[in-house]
C-alpha cells in the first residue's frame, strides 16, 4: 500500500489531475473536464473519462459529503493504482469523479456552500416533500446559537440534553429525525435543500448520459463515518432486488446491508436510490448496479453515536456562529475531520484490504474483471 492520505483539497485535486497525463500515455481515448462550482474559490468537480461510447460504463465517485472526500481521495488513488489495471477495458468506459462536493472537501464540511446535504438532495420529485416532524421536535438540541466559547461547557450541556432524551425514551426518534433528512431548516443538520443543487444537476446529467450510451452501468460511491469501527460496509439501495446475505456470498464479502432501517438506515433524496428510480422509469433496458461503500470511523455503539452527534452539532454551530478564538475553531475542525477519516495506520490498512476485496468481488460478478486479471 504505497498510497497516502492527503488532508487538503488542493493537494488532492492536484494529484488527481496528474493522472490525466499518465492516462494519456496509456490509453488512446482519455478526456478531463474540470467543472467550476466556484471559480473565485478555485472549487471544481474534476471528471476523468477513459474511453467513451462503450457497452459498459464504470463510474467511481467520491466526496458527495465533502469532508468524506479526504479518505475518499485515498480510496480513489487505490482504485486507480491497483484496480483499474485489472479491468477489461475493451468494452468498458471509466468515469472518475473527484469530488462531487469540492466546497465541503476544502472546508471540511459534509454539506455544500448552501449547507445542503447532497445525499438528501437527489429527490425524484420536489412536489409534496415530507415534513420531518421528528427533527423539528428536537431542533433545540440539534441547532444551538452563539459562538463556541468553551468545549468543556458545551459537552456538559450536550450530555444533559442526551440524558433527557434517554430518560424520555426518544433515542430512536433522534436517529430517525436526523438520518432520513429534513427540508425545513436551512441552517440545520442533514438539510436537503429546496431544489436541485448545481452539483446534483451535474451528476444527474452524467448518469443520464451513461444510461443513454451503455447497456450496463456500474457505480461505486465512497462514503465514510457511519457503521462499525474500521469496517467497510457495502450499502445497497433498498431498491436493489437481491437480499444482502445472498449478495455477500456472491461477492465473497461481508458486511452487505440495504439502505433501510432494518439493516442500515433509510434516507430521503439518496443518490443511489435516485439512480435506480431513474433506470426503472426511463432506461429499463440498461443493467445497473450502484452502491455506496461506507467506511465506519468512530464506531456504532451508543457512546460512539452520541460522540458523533456532538461533533456534528458543534461543527454546525461553528459554521454559522463562529468561535471565541482560532484555537477552538481548529480543535472543532480536528474533531469533525476525525469523525470521517481514520487516524491510525492500522485502521487505514484494514479498510484498504476490505475495499479491495469487496470491489474485486463486485467487479468480477458484474463481468468487468476476469479471473486471469486477478
Amino acid at each position: 500500500m504505497k498510497e497516502k492520505i492527503i488532508f487538503d483539497y488542493e493537494s488532492a485535486k492536484k494529484r488527481f489531475r496528474a493522472h490525466f497525463e499518465e492516462f494519456k500515455r496509456q490509453f488512446s481515448d482519455v478526456a478531463i473536464e474540470s467543472i467550476p462550482i466556484d471559480e473565485n474559490d478555485n472549487l471544481f468537480i474534476d471528471i476523468i473519462r477513459i474511453f467513451k461510447d462503450k457497452p459498459k460504463t464504470l463510474i467511481f465517485t467520491i466526496g458527495e459529503h465533502g469532508v468524506e472526500g479526504i479518505f475518499g481521495s485515498f480510496i480513489m488513488e487505490v482504485f486507480i493504482q491497483e484496480i483499474l489495471p485489472m479491468l477489461n477495458l475493451e468494452d468498458t468506459s471509466i468515469i472518475l469523479v473527484h469530488p462531487i462536493n469540492p466546497f465541503g472537501m476544502k472546508y471540511l464540511e459534509r454539506t455544500n456552500k448552501n449547507n445542503v446535504d447532497l445525499n438528501r438532495n437527489f429527490l425524484n420529485s420536489w412536489d409534496n416533500i415530507f415534513k420531518n416532524t421528528a427533527y423539528l421536535s428536537l431542533r433545540d438540541v440539534f441547532e444551538k446559537s452563539g459562538s463556541v466559547e468553551n468545549l468543556v461547557v458545551e459537552r456538559i450541556k450536550y450530555y444533559k440534553d442526551v440524558l433527557k432524551i434517554l430518560i424520555q425514551g426518544k433515542t430512536k426518534l433522534v436517529k430517525n429525525a436526523l438520518l432520513i433528512g429534513q427540508y425545513e431548516s436551512p441552517n440545520g443538520l442533514y438539510y436537503g435543500g429546496k431544489d436541485y443543487e448545481k452539483e446534483t444537476l451535474l451528476m444527474i446529467k452524467l448518469f443520464e448520459n451513461a444510461f443513454k450510451i451503455s447497456k450496463q452501468v456500474v457505480h461505486i460511491d465512497i462514503h465514510t463515518g457511519y457503521g462499525p469501527k474500521d469496517t467497510m460496509s457495502v450499502v445497497n439501495s433498498h431498491l436493489f432486488v437481491e437480499d444482502s446475505k445472498t449478495f455477500e456470498k456472491e461477492i465473497n464479502y461481508s458486511p452487505v446491508v440495504k439502505s433501510e432501517n432494518s439493516e442500515f438506515y433509510s434516507m430521503s433524496g439518496d443518490m443511489i436510490d435516485y439512480l435506480y428510480t431513474l433506470r426503472n422509469e426511463k432506461f429499463r433496458d440498461t443493467k445497473l448496479y450502484s452502491a455506496s461503500f461506507e467506511f465506519g470511523i468512530l464506531g456504532d455503539s451508543i457512546l460512539n453515536e452520541i460522540e458523533a452527534l456532538f461533533r456534528a452539532i458543534i461543527n454546525n454551530r461553528l459554521r454559522f456562529y463562529g468561535s471565541k478564538n482560532d484555537k477552538i475553531k481548529q480543535y472543532v475542525k480536528k474533531l469533525y475531520l476525525e469523525a470521517f477519516c481514520p487516524t491510525s495506520e492500522e485502521s487505514v490498512k484494514k479498510m484498504y484490504s476490505q475495499f479491495k476485496r469487496a470491489i474485486l468481488g463486485i467487479l468480477k460478478k458484474e463481468g468487468l474483471i476476469s479471473n486471469k486479471n486477478l
